[in-house]
């Protein structure tokens, strides 16, 4: 009884599996970057930062945005009571850049949680209606990100989801870091294609303050710490056509968490929120990692087993092939290609981690500012 559920939850699986890398996600594989167009209008913009005792990276990171070679945009710098430097750092480059505004907030009463609460203020002090987020430990891999950004905004199209990766840094932890952050980025750039928006996000992320005073911001999520990018783009992306953008010179480089308990603490923020997207993600979502559990395990079961081995070897590398083809196309479209040959390996690995993850994140605060 047991092997037959675990033959035909494999059999199930792979085929699930083959028609998510082939058609859900090969869509991000076939998909064309297309140049800004040529003499676009530079609308002004406006950038906006939130900041908690970021001191040491607004140091070294907030010049590659107050810098961006273009003609009208404002940097607001929302430090939201920190303790450390910031607001010195801050200072500092004020004397410097007439563009930056810095917002200053004291510890108090608050309707919204976390993050969300600087965020709407520095959206509301925002002079401009085009907005542009990101955080403080990014940095824009070109002097153009706000040109590229910009420019493929229209009236049809007012939201952009940009790409944010990570670092590359020696040691294991920045390799798990990096693959979880392009097999999210696979997912949530993927569904967006299909028009299934569910998440941008914060650390480079566009759209227009009409559409966030049209979803009257984060109030309907306010009262959950996380989630000011994929449930407000959940919310405010539905039914809308919006903007992939995966120009190289738009990608905003962030830095990894040093040490595993903030990674896990910054994983464990993600997935309480995810437990508030709509039903489908939901369902498509839970449907992946549920059929890659089936996919592997039932795989090393079976063969161990030496049940139907032709069968059930023919399907596991049908789709390790599938899996390994599309993702050449993308790894190399979001420049992590170095881990590409490794991709089988660290399919696996992913699976361990997802495993692991969850028990883990049980008791941990997911309340605390992101």
């Amino acid at each position: 009884m047991i092997i037959n559920i675990i033959y035909y939850s494999f059999l199930i699986s792979s085929i699930i599996q083959i028609l998510y890398w082939s058609v859900l996600f090969g869509r991000l594989a076939f998909f064309k970057i297309k140049k800004p167009l040529p003499n676009t209008e530079q609308v002004p913009v406006s950038v906006i930062i939130c900041a908690k005792n970021e001191a040491t990276n607004l140091q070294k990171y907030l010049p590659s945005i107050l810098k961006q070679n273009y003609s009208v945009f404002e940097v607001i710098v929302v430090n939201d009571n920190s303790s450390d430097d910031t607001q010195k750092v801050l200072n500092n480059f004020k004397q410097q850049y007439q563009h930056l505004k810095i917002l200053h907030l004291a510890e108090g009463d608050r309707t919204i949680k976390g993050k969300k609460y600087a965020l709407s203020k520095g959206i509301n002090s925002a002079k401009y209606p085009n907005l542009l987020l990101t955080d403080a430990d990014c940095k824009a891999s070109s002097p153009e990100w706000i040109t590229f950004m910009q420019s493929y905004q229209s009236n049809e199209r007012n939201i952009s989801l940009g790409y944010g990766p990570m670092f590359r840094h020696s040691g294991w932890l920045n390799i798990l870091t990096r693959i979880e952050t392009t097999y999210t980025a696979i997912q949530y750039l993927s569904f967006a294609l299909w028009n299934m928006p569910y998440m941008g996000v914060g650390r480079n992320l566009m759209y227009k303050k009409s559409i966030f005073d049209s979803v009257n911001g984060f109030e309907s999520h306010g009262h959950i710490a996380s989630g000011d990018d994929d449930l407000f783009i959940s919310e405010a992306a539905k039914g809308k056509k919006i903007n992939v953008i995966l120009n190289e010179e738009t990608f905003m480089y962030s830095e990894p968490k040093a040490d595993l308990d903030s990674f896990l603490t910054q994983k464990g923020r993600h997935i309480s929120t995810s437990t508030h997207y709509r039903l489908i993600h939901k369902i498509l979502l839970g449907s992946y990692s549920v059929t890659l559990f089936w996919l592997h395990v039932g795989f090393f079961v079976l063969i161990g087993l030496q049940i139907s081995v032709n069968l059930v070897l023919f399907l596991y590398l049908a789709r390790l092939i599938v899996f390994w083809v599309v993702n050449y196309s993308i790894f190399k479209k979001l420049k992590v290609f170095d881990l590409w040959l490794a991709l089988p390996l660290l399919d696996i690995l992913y699976l361990i981690y997802l495993l692991g993850i969850f028990p883990t994140l049980i008791f941990r605060n997911t309340n605390k500012w992101a």
